[in-house]
């Protein structure tokens, strides 16, 4: 069985749910924030008695099934702070029966890569607590099938769109964040000019913005790509 993630691991890990799709693996996961205690899927098997009476004082027993459950804990935005998409998937089917009541999920180690996925039944239950705190809630996925092992946060490049003006890098426009950096990349500028420096900022695993320090000259292109730093 998995032990409870410590604090300071938690942050490695990227846990991410969509919402139940009979049949059809989802195209877009949602991350799940806010996530203060996470355990990732422990594995459980079903132990039956295969002994007899011939077996002397030594007991017997085989697994015929197994099962695995992911648990964690989450704070809750208060007042008219915005809900987290991913913790209402869970919310929503934590008050589901049946079809209604399951999840696709994925956990993976932002730096490795590798990690788990399933379908699951959610349930979702908001805490109690001192007037000061935060409001908690404790989230626990029951597997239903196979847990399957999934790589992610390698394979995704970030893209972007240079934006010029007068020969001079004025910024970028992120097509794609890509998935799976774990520092700032180095942003690389190629064209027809020179001088122009830029910075990227990360969040959960994305590039989310450009930052131009430096604009150039002579640029009438510009292409911009991203090197992952180790």
């Amino acid at each position: 069985m998995s032990n409870p993630i410590t604090p300071g691991q938690l942050s490695d890990w990227a846990f991410e749910t969509a919402a139940y799709t009979d049949g059809t693996e989802p195209t877009t996961y949602v991350p799940v924030r806010g996530i203060t205690e996470f355990t990732p899927p422990a594995i459980e098997k079903n132990q039956e008695d295969d002994g007899d009476f011939d077996g002397g004082v030594w007991s017997s027993s085989t697994s015929t099934g197994l099962g695995y459950k992911v648990e964690g804990k989450v704070k809750i935005p208060r007042g008219g702070l915005a809900k987290d998409p991913g913790q209402e998937i869970l919310r929503a089917a934590g008050i589901g029966v049946a079809e209604d009541g399951y999840v696709h999920w994925r956990a993976f180690d932002k730096l490795s890569g590798e990690g788990w996925k399933g379908v699951a039944d959610s349930t979702f239950t908001e805490n109690g607590g001192p007037k000061t705190d935060l409001k908690t809630a404790a989230f626990s996925l029951t597997g239903r099938g196979e847990l399957l092992p999934f790589t992610g946060g390698t394979t995704a490049d970030a893209s972007a769109t240079a934006i010029l003006a007068a020969g001079v890098l004025k910024g970028a426009t992120i097509g794609k964040g890509g998935s799976g950096y774990t520092k700032p990349p180095t942003v690389v500028i190629t064209g027809p000019g020179t001088g122009a420096v830029a910075t990227a900022s990360v969040k959960d695993g994305a590039v989310v913005d450009i930052n131009v320090t430096t604009g150039g000259t002579g640029y009438t292109t510009a292409d911009i790509t991203f090197t992952r730093v180790p």
